[in-house]
């Protein structure tokens, strides 16, 4: 159940901070996103929104395009670490067709 008074807050990420979620668990399915300073970068972008309250954050990670579709949200945060890298143009190319696709604030 979502705080009304609050933004609803998609996020881009495989875990949020607050999460509690086994070593295990967080290496096979790659929640860190292949290392552990995009989950960094990931959770101190969260720092923007730092009063809404955890139960308005939505995650989205692999299965993006089909998330989008499926939940209402404010805001779609996209904290994009090492993004501009090598052999990433696939990933940044569908990104931008998503983004453009739905009329959300993005960050």
């Amino acid at each position: 159940m979502t705080n009304q008074e609050s933004p609803k807050i998609l996020v881009y990420t495989g875990l949020f901070p607050w999460e509690n979620i086994s070593k295990s668990r967080i290496l096979s399915n790659d929640l860190i996103g292949g290392n552990t300073g995009n989950l960094l970068f990931s959770w101190s972008t969260l720092n923007i929104f730092s009063d809404v309250p955890h139960e308005n954050f939505t995650k989205v990670y692999i299965t993006l395009e089909n998330q989008l579709i499926n939940y209402e949200f404010d805001y779609f945060l996209l904290p994009l670490a090492n993004t501009f890298r090598e052999n990433n143009d696939e990933e940044l190319i569908f990104l931008i067709s998503l983004l453009k696709k739905y009329l959300v604030k993005s960050y």
